[in-house]
């Protein structure tokens, strides 16, 4: 074999394992938890939320709710809600579902 084919299978021998050793540490995570899934769809809505705002190519969220323009909504406007509804949701929904600690913030 040549030194080309030597590097070149090398390569995808440690390709191979890179791969492998990612997989692992990937099935190690486990499944995504409520808190992750919560945060997930939380950080979906501020990104709408943000190209809707005032897309420009059609009225977006802000000119429906203030049709005058007497207020205009500001990206930290969404970052501030968002980020209160990540205080006001429960990481347990456990507890939520009994009716326990429904707007108490649990901090782990």
């Amino acid at each position: 074999m040549s030194d080309e084919a030597e590097t070149r299978l090398s390569e995808i021998k440690a390709a191979q394992k890179m791969g492998q050793s990612l997989q692992e540490k990937y099935e190690e995570l486990g499944p995504m938890q409520w808190k992750e899934i919560s945060v997930s769809i939380l950080f979906a809505a501020a990104v709408i939320l943000w190209f809707t705002r005032d897309p420009q190519i059609f009225k977006g969220w802000n000119n429906l709710m203030f049709p005058d323009g007497s207020y205009k909504v500001g990206d930290s406007s969404v970052a501030v809600a968002i980020v209160l509804l990540m205080f006001l949701i429960p990481q347990d929904l456990g507890s939520f579902r009994k009716g326990r600690n429904i707007l108490i913030v649990l901090y782990s």
